[in-house]
């Protein structure tokens, strides 16, 4: 059978890498709009501004394909993953220092929800079961004092443990390089970090966002498939 010139890589092959993350802890990844519920009130007795999640096309949220690269390449990163190695798999970091990086052979997809939670969920306020949210409450801090402001709350929608996450990478890449991001996902199982997991979004230092790996990490490239 003849083969397409297309892919004649050399050493490099097209992979896709498949994983599911479920959620242990809430996860809130804000967006820069703000909704509304008719039950959440702010001191003054009118509609609180709610910070959404992020969320796609089907209006469920999502894990933003540049969150994942960020925290994946900060999980390598300090675990002194070769430098060059890095750059070649998540591109250069931002001038900026921040941890992302821009180009590089790995590309990361929006993870989307897979396994939703159904019912009611009362240890979760104002649980809506279309959006997979909840509102979470916190207190407005006064930067100057560090003390609690009086009736000022803030909300944010987040989802709660237990749901679950596909994320997809993809990529025409080396073997070694496909090897570090089997290394990060795997990293993401109970055993390996303990309680903490891979945090992703805001609240980290509260153990928001931690992630935990469920089932097997998949590899594949053409018609050949291995699953690790």
């Amino acid at each position: 059978m003849a083969t397409d010139s297309r892919w004649n890589l050399g050493a490099r092959k097209r992979w896709q890498i498949t994983a599911f993350l479920k959620t242990s802890t809430s996860l809130h990844i804000g967006s820069s709009e703000y909704i509304h519920h008719p039950d959440v009130t702010d001191k003054d007795d009118k509609p609180a501004e709610i910070n959404s999640v992020m969320r796609g096309k089907d209006d469920l949220p999502i894990i933003p394909g540049s969150t994942l690269k960020g925290k994946l390449r900060q999980w390598l990163t300090e675990r002194d993953t070769d430098p060059g190695l890095l750059e070649t798999v998540f591109g250069k970091e931002s001038p900026q220092g921040g941890v992302q990086g821009s180009g590089g052979l790995a590309e990361f997809h929006d993870a989307q929800i897979t396994k939703r939670l159904t019912g009611d969920q009362p240890h979760f306020p104002y649980w809506r079961e279309d959006r997979q949210t909840w509102v979470m409450a916190s207190t407005a801090m006064n930067r100057h004092t560090g003390s609690a402001l009086h009736r000022h709350l803030r909300y944010a929608e987040a989802v709660p443990p237990g749901v679950v996450f596909k994320v997809v990478i993809s990529g025409v890449l080396e073997d070694e390089e496909v090897d570090i991001l089997l290394a990060v996902l795997q990293g993401c199982r109970a055993e390996v970090t303990g309680a903490s997991g891979l945090c992703l979004g805001s609240g980290e230092a509260d153990s928001m966002g931690r992630m935990q790996l469920c089932g097997v990490v998949e590899a594949r490239y053409l018609d050949n498939s291995t699953c690790l």
